[in-house]
C-alpha cells in the first residue's frame, strides 16, 4: 500500500496515469493519451479538489466511485447540479451521469476492489492558517475496514508535514495491510 500527497500525482505522470496540471483558476487541466488499462479509483470527499478530479478521471474512461457521507451533497450531485463554479464543470458532472463512469454513494464498502483511493475530504483552516485534521483522520478510520492493501492511497489535502507519515503509521497497526 502506498500512501502519498498529491506530489506523487507527478509520479503517477511518469508512468502514464494522468497528466495534471494547474490553472489560474485552481481548475484541474488533465490531459492523457490512451490508459494502458482501466483503474477503479476511490475518491473520498467532494471537495473543490476531489470533484474536478474524480469527474475527469471518469471521463479519461477510469471506473471512478465517489464517496461523500454529505447527504446534502451527495443529493446536489445525483441531481446534476455541481456545488462550485467551474466552467464547464456542470455539463462533465452531468455527462459522467447519464454515461453511468461515476458512482456516487455515501457507504464507504464501494471502495472495495479499488486500486486507486484518493482522499480528498475538505480541510478547513482557522484564522492561523491551521488545517482541522479531523475529516481527514475520520476518512481513515471509516475506509480501514475496507482495505485489502494492495490500494495506493493519496492524500489531496491541506495538512500538516508528516501527515502521510502518520497515517501510514495508523494503517501499518492493521494486520492484513502492508504499508
Amino acid at each position: 500500500m502506498w500512501i502519498c500527497s498529491l506530489h506523487i500525482v507527478r509520479h503517477l505522470c511518469i508512468i502514464g496515469f494522468v497528466s495534471v496540471s494547474f490553472a489560474k483558476s485552481s481548475r484541474y487541466v488533465m490531459t492523457k493519451k490512451r490508459p494502458l488499462s482501466q483503474l477503479r479509483v476511490a475518491v473520498i470527499g467532494v471537495s473543490r479538489a476531489g470533484l474536478p478530479l474524480a469527474l475527469l478521471l471518469a471521463e479519461r474512461g477510469h471506473q471512478v466511485v465517489l464517496v461523500e457521507k454529505d447527504a446534502a451533497a451527495l443529493k446536489t450531485l445525483q441531481a446534476g447540479s455541481y456545488p462550485f463554479q467551474e466552467p464547464g464543470a456542470v455539463e462533465l458532472l452531468q455527462s459522467c451521469l447519464q454515461k453511468e463512469c461515476v458512482q456516487l454513494s455515501s457507504d464507504m464498502s464501494v471502495i472495495r476492489g479499488c486500486e486507486v483511493i484518493m482522499l480528498a475530504v475538505t480541510t478547513p483552516v482557522d484564522q492561523g492558517l491551521i488545517p482541522n485534521m479531523s475529516l481527514v483522520d475520520a476518512a481513515v478510520d471509516d475506509l480501514q475496514p475496507h482495505l485489502s492493501g494492495s490500494e495506493t492511497i493519496l492524500l489531496r489535502a491541506t495538512v500538516f508535514p508528516g501527515t502521510c507519515e502518520k497515517i501510514s503509521e495508523k494503517l501499518s497497526k492493521l494486520p492484513a495491510l502492508r504499508v
